[in-house]
């Protein structure tokens, strides 16, 4: 099963997900998703079981809601009492509290809200989005040249000349007899005779473009202006982050993920400028909070059994004391690095020799 998943990036690269990440962990999910449908048949002959078992869970249940409906009231007003004396309190610390946990909250609302995917497809002209019609247009309908598709996929800021369904280079065109304002049209495919084929496509205005507090943006990728941004608005709530800053003129940062549960901590992915397929991956987490894409926890995949990475070597290097393991695994080696209780792991892409690590840590600040 393994090696039946190797190919999906490469897959995943003709489609709208271009440059999307699939990590080894879910393509575990994946699997365990194929091989649960091996359980159905088990399931209907424990069928009259479980049922028997959910009618006494809703028997208890209700017995122990009605009795926690009588010792609600007095919690809630506890708690809220509570929070209305830490509000008036004019001693520091508890303000500053509150206004963590209210930056907190706020972050999550500003990721939940703008990292929501459109469920349309459309193009973006002119600050809004133009989502794809039932109709079909020809190319003698086609009017005036109005812009070009630049982008295609999903990002926090969404810029004029994106899209979710148009390839990029695709011109964007008026429509004859139409209100230039309200429609446009581009090049995509249309499905006739049960195949597709090229065709042009009509967009009609649907709704402006919201962009999101840059001060809350957390998780970036692809976009170098936006993974900058979540950087360093990420420098504030992780005190111990680090970057490879002095490595931009041969790598550039090209995704940026908040780990809010590992310390807090971050996953960095820095690409090769050149034309190699080089990338360096830096997880920095609080010790002992590992991610669950670390190296050091352990793949659950029964059919390839997990190998644990030997430590072959320790050295210290700027500033750090680093571990060189070797991982079966993953046929690879990586990089674990110590400094003011965090982890730095240093993983790759591409070819890479421990001398090559060692000089890019150094660089690490």
């Amino acid at each position: 099963m393994r090696k039946d998943l190797n190919n999906l990036k490469s897959i995943l690269n003709n489609t709208i997900y271009e440059n999307t990440h699939f990590s080894e962990s879910s393509k575990n999910k994946v699997r365990k998703r194929i091989d649960g449908n091996q359980s159905v048949k088990f399931y209907y002959k424990m069928k009259p079981i479980v049922s028997f078992i959910v009618l006494f869970s809703i028997t208890a249940s209700l017995v122990t809601f009605t009795f926690n409906m009588m010792n609600n009231k007095d919690v809630v007003e506890h708690e809220n009492s509570a929070l209305i004396k830490s509000n008036g309190s004019s001693n520091s610390d508890a303000k500053d509290v509150d206004a963590n946990i209210n930056t907190s909250k706020e972050i999550k609302e500003n990721i939940v809200a703008h990292n929501a995917i459109k469920s349309y497809p459309y193009i973006i002209f002119n600050n809004y989005y133009y989502k794809k019609t039932d109709e079909e247009i020809t190319e003698d309908q086609l009017g005036e040249i109005m812009g070009e598709v630049k982008r295609i996929g999903d990002w926090n800021f969404k810029k004029d000349g994106d899209s979710n369904e148009i390839p990029p280079g695709r011109s964007i065109y008026s429509v004859k007899d139409k209100d230039k304002n309200e429609y446009i049209a581009a090049k995509g495919v249309v499905y006739k005779n049960q195949t597709n084929i090229p065709g042009y496509l009509l967009f009609k205005k649907e709704e402006p473009v919201i962009h999101p507090d840059q001060s809350l943006i957390l998780n970036a990728k692809s976009d170098p202006e936006e993974t900058e941004m979540a950087f360093k608005n990420m420098q504030r709530l992780v005190p111990n982050i680090l970057g490879l800053q002095e490595l931009e003129q041969q790598y550039t940062l090209s995704f940026v993920s908040y780990l809010e549960e590992h310390g807090p901590g971050v996953n960095l992915y820095y690409s090769d400028n050149s034309d190699t397929n080089n990338v360096i991956y830096l997880l920095e987490y609080k010790n002992g909070l590992f991610p669950h894409n670390s190296r050091m926890v352990e793949n659950p995949d029964p059919r390839n059994p997990w190998e644990p990475p030997v430590l072959s070597e320790t050295f210290e290097l700027n500033g750090f004391n680093w571990e060189y393991y070797e991982d079966k695994y993953y046929d690879d080696f990586f990089l674990l690095g110590e400094k003011n209780g965090y982890i730095y792991e240093v993983t790759f892409q591409g070819e890479f020799s421990l001398d090559d690590l060692k000089d890019i840590v150094m660089q690490l600040k």
